[in-house]
């Protein structure tokens, strides 16, 4: 007896430390709606992360009343279970889930569990995009130049849920509480071509089993302009009734609807059903048990685009001299921009983007930039506020220029050695007239010799005077000279 209860003490052991060597992870993709399936995903695994090989027997079972169960055995360390909570038999509201995972051998024995909270939901689950073309992902802030695309995201099992089971499933959508017709794409189109404005954009999807199938318009309108102007809208806790005077845009179009709709300028819009929500509040209180609703809501800002921009300054420039740009652009504040420097001609991809930018209230800046060597540059200015981007490359010639010499700087030269010539020649001309003032003459009485003195200018004989300077020869004698040997001649003839 004594060694009965000792195997069995060893087995428990063995088997509680076997268990200790498992542990089980569970997920979900939820929040679902009321009548939709969820799913919840566990996973296996050994002591090392691995996926553990054997059979093994997943239990599972919710809180719910009534309850949930279900049981699988295999070998697979991945399990799946689908269960839906379809009203008006569940209420909405959080649940729990738990799976218990046994081995299977000889005997079967616990070896991990877990648990997981979830919500059932009474509107379906998702989110409302935006988008336009360049920005396929818009949060807040659209731009005012491009149509905006309105899409209403519901999760894959709420998706599932109101797209299967012949379901018939309308988005109907207001703007600023003004209705704008419905769509069986989830689907809007709407221009909101006035700045400095703030929408409301609000998607009401309604799901139903039997909701007759709308006829469409032989003229539909798909786009319209922000400036519709609405008139009243009164509503109550369960109904609403719109009165629109403007553009109602229809995508797909349609001439039935689930709402009191009056429209006096475009094809009428009949029909009317009660609406489970009043104007910019999403408390919405199904009226009918048999229908799936959903509502989705935007508060969107309205701002112009990047645009005009233009450059004031020259973009050729001789080396040496400093680039002075003025840039300057419209479109809605705050502005960011950046700038690059390239060398040579730079082809704009569109991809490029600011490393570090600066802000700006005003688009105007200045773009100032020495080049050092001369050639050819690429100023890459990247320009952007919250909806739009703009690269604008600038192109920088900076040439050299061949320097002249200043006229001054050749007359004075020319006209300092003219002068120091014509000082020259006087001074040599003073000094050779001077020289010759002081010359012994002796007068010579051949009165039959014609007489040499002639009248002469200045510039004659000053002619006169170079002209003999340089002729002159060093056996030149004197008159006095000469007479005085022919008086020696006289003297020894007479001898």
């Amino acid at each position: 007896m004594e060694r009965q209860k000792l195997c069995l003490l060893l087995v428990n052991i063995y088997f509680i430390t076997l268990g200790n060597c498992y542990f089980v992870t569970l997920s979900h993709n939820g929040p679902v709606v009321l009548g939709a399936n969820i799913t919840f995903k566990a996973e296996l695994f050994d002591v090392l992360g691995d996926a553990p090989s054997g059979t093994f027997l997943f239990l599972w079972r919710d809180n719910a009343l009534p309850q949930h169960q279900s049981s699988s055995t295999g070998h697979d360390a991945v399990r799946y279970w689908n269960v839906s909570y379809p009203s008006p038999v569940y209420a909405p509201g959080p649940y729990e889930v738990q799976v218990i995972v046994e081995r299977v051998a000889l005997i079967v024995w616990h070896i991990c569990s877990q648990r997981i909270m979830f919500n059932v939901t009474e509107l379906l689950n998702g989110k409302m995009n935006m988008s336009q073309p360049g920005n396929a992902d818009i949060s807040s802030v659209v731009s005012s130049s491009q149509e905006v695309e309105h899409t209403v995201e519901l999760s894959a099992p709420d998706r599932d849920y109101v797209l299967s089971n012949n379901r018939h499933t309308l988005t109907y959508w207001f703007v600023d509480c003004i209705y704008y017709g419905h769509s069986t794409d989830f689907k809007f189109h709407y221009n909101y071509s006035q700045p400095g404005v703030e929408h409301d954009v609000e998607a009401l999807v309604v799901s139903s089993p039997d909701l007759p199938v709308p006829t469409t318009t032989a003229n539909p309108i798909t786009t319209v302009s922000s400036s519709t102007t609405a008139g009243s809208a009164t509503t109550d806790a369960t109904t609403i009734s719109v009165n629109a005077t403007s553009h109602v845009p229809v995508s797909p179009p349609v001439t039935t609807v689930p709402l009191s709709v009056t429209n006096s300028t475009t094809s009428p819009i009949n029909g009317s059903v009660v609406a489970p929500y009043v104007c910019l509040n999403s408390s919405i209180i199904p009226p009918d048990p048999n229908k799936t609703y959903g509502y989705f809501h935007k508060h969107i800002s309205v701002k112009a685009p990047v645009q005009s921009v233009s450059f004031t300054g020259n973009n050729w420039l001789q080396h040496g001299d400093v680039l002075n740009l003025t840039v300057s652009c419209s479109g809605s504040s705050n502005f960011s921009y950046c700038r690059y420097i390239y060398s040579g001609v730079y082809n704009a991809t569109g991809e490029e983007t600011c490393m570090t930018s600066r802000i700006l209230d005003t688009c105007k800046f200045t773009v100032t930039h020495y080049f050092s060597e001369s050639g050819t540059y690429t100023i890459v200015l990247i320009i952007s506020n919250d909806v739009s981007k703009i690269i604008k490359p600038v192109a920088i010639n900076v040439y050299e220029v061949t320097k002249q010499p200043q006229l001054s700087v050749i007359i004075v030269p020319v006209s300092c050695s003219l002068v120091a010539v014509i000082i020259i020649v006087f001074g040599i001309a003073y000094y050779i007239q001077s020289q010759n003032r002081y010359t012994i003459e002796v007068a010579d009485f051949d009165f039959g010799q014609a007489s040499d003195m002639e009248y002469r200018t200045f510039t004659e004989r000053l002619q006169q005077g170079i002209s003999n300077a340089f002729t002159r020869s060093t056996e030149y004698s004197t008159p006095s000279q000469q007479t005085m040997g022919s008086s020696s001649n006289k003297y020894s003839n007479m001898n």
